[in-house]
This record gives structure tokens, C-alpha cells and sequence, in this order.
């Protein structure tokens, strides 16, 4: 007999203020911010994760069935000059809940939100190439490596290399 996972379930919410300190506490390193949300200075805080949202775009918070609490959190926000062009960022999981297959669920519900809700015809993320379990993830969920490109985040140090991947509506 086969094996097969588990299916994971969840929903997307929009992003309620109230559980910023929860997303906050997800991050436990300076690594874990760089690799998330590199011009952050560590540490994360409530008020930056709430003025995240402030920017353009959307932000969400993924509940599993039954809990009360958040396990993730990620965005969606419009490229600059084509709005029919997507760009998921921040996405975050709970660092208790890490390896259960809930970042490909964040993933798959942000992407699916982005084509079929706000009829995006693209939907493309970038992440640094050493964050391997990131990298894994999106590849697992379809994306596909479409550019290298250079990023500075800090004027004391140079440009960084990221991996920029992308998916196109079906």
C-alpha cells in the first residue's frame, strides 16, 4: 500500500493587529530576520510587523482548523507598474510548528488567493539562496527559478545575491 501525507488544512484571514506580538515571536535569530525581511534591524517587534502591513498589498494570517492562534503570516503585494504581477513577501511560520508542511500550505493559499481572487497572471517572491528550506518549498509548490539578481540592504555592507522565482497563472 502507497504512503501518503496527511492533507494539511487551513485558511487564510486578513491580518488582525492584535496578533503582531504572535508573528513577532516567531523570529528567534538575526538570521531568521535577514533570511525574512532583510532591512528589518533585528529585533522584530510588534510595531514593524504591523508596519509591514501599512505598506501597499495585503497581509494574512493562517489558522488551522480548531486553533485559536496564528501559524503563519504572509503577504501579498502589487509590482510596481503592473498590477496584473503579484509578489509574495514575508511569509513566516511559527517557529514551533516548522517542518509540518505549513509554509507550502501559506505558499499554496497565497498563490491560489493571488490568481484566482485578485486574477494576477503572475505571481513571483525572491528569497536568498542559502535559505535552503525556503528555497525547497517554493519549488515544491511549483515555482520555478526565473532570475538571479543583486539587492543592497545595508549601505554598510555590498549587494546580495537573491533568487527571484515565479508562476504564472494557469
Amino acid at each position: 500500500m502507497a504512503h501518503t501525507e496527511p492533507e494539511i488544512c487551513g485558511e487564510l484571514r486578513a491580518f488582525d493587529p492584535l496578533f503582531a506580538p504572535v508573528v513577532a515571536s516567531w523570529v528567534q535569530t538575526p538570521a531568521e530576520l535577514r533570511w525574512l525581511a532583510p532591512r528589518t534591524p533585528h529585533p522584530l517587534t510588534p510595531v514593524k510587523v504591523v508596519n509591514w502591513t501599512k505598506k501597499t498589498g495585503e497581509a494574512f494570517l493562517l489558522f488551522q482548523p480548531q486553533e485559536a492562534l496564528p501559524c503563519g503570516y504572509g503577504e501579498l503585494n502589487p509590482m510596481k507598474g503592473d498590477p496584473s504581477h503579484l509578489w509574495i513577501g514575508h511569509i513566516l511560520i511559527d517557529s514551533q510548528r516548522r517542518r509540518e508542511g505549513l509554509g507550502r500550505l501559506l505558499t499554496d493559499l497565497l498563490t491560489r488567493k493571488a490568481f484566482e481572487d485578485e486574477k494576477a497572471k503572475k505571481v513571483s517572491l525572491v528569497v536568498f539562496p542559502d535559505n535552503k528550506p525556503a528555497l525547497d518549498c517554493y519549488v515544491k509548490c511549483g515555482y520555478k527559478i526565473v532570475a538571479e539578481e543583486f539587492q543592497r540592504f545595508d549601505s554598510r555592507t555590498g549587494p546580495e545575491r537573491m533568487v527571484r522565482l515565479g508562476k504564472v497563472a494557469p
